[in-house]
């Protein structure tokens, strides 16, 4: 069975933001907190588990969302992993991610201690929190939407997406996030 869903509706003017407006200097936050629903799955947890119901039950960040839209220059959601979806934001600029600073829930913290070993699964995972780009100079709210806001990096104009560890260097990303066309 295939069933498509089509939604429409109509924004006011400056009360929404896409996918584009990527400069260098922004600096790159996410809500909520990242890699529950990939360490749920690759961990093989059961149903019920913390971990997985991300996954299962993943919760819209509508409200998020709105606040966002009203002080980013791009946002996204983050479903296919935040080194994915950070790359349909960047086009041919780049970026710095800061693994240290990725937001983590005591769930994928109590599961998986070794800071180290959770990241594949924070850059890679598809979490449905959402990826924004704000100006260097605009004011960064605590939250957004009810949800922690977190800044975990910034827009360069290198052509590449990085992650740095907590020493500021490269950290190994190779086939981070979903491929639709990968086999």
């Amino acid at each position: 069975m295939n069933i498509g869903v089509t939604a429409l509706g109509e924004v006011a003017v400056g009360r929404f933001a896409t996918r584009g407006g990527a400069r260098v200097g922004q600096r790159i936050v996410v809500t909520g907190t990242l890699g529950d629903a990939a360490a749920g799955l690759k961990l093989e947890r059961p149903v019920g588990d913390p971990l997985r119901e991300r996954g299962l039950k993943p919760a819209p960040r509508c409200a998020a969302g709105h606040q966002l839209a009203g002080i980013a220059n791009a946002v996204i959601d983050i479903s296919d992993g935040l080194l994915a979806d950070l790359a349909h934001l960047t086009g041919q600029l780049g970026a710095e991610i800061r693994l240290d600073r990725l937001p983590t829930s005591s769930a994928l913290t109590h599961a998986v201690p070794d800071q180290r070993e959770r990241w594949p699964f924070q850059f890679s995972g598809g979490d449905y929190e959402l990826l924004g780009l704000i100006a260097e100079d605009a004011q960064l709210p605590a939250s957004a939407g009810g949800v922690i806001l977190t800044e975990i990096g910034r827009i360069t104009g290198s052509g590449t997406i990085e992650c740095l560890d907590e020493n500021g260097r490269v950290f190994e990303t190779s086939g981070a996030g979903w491929d639709h066309f990968r086999s």
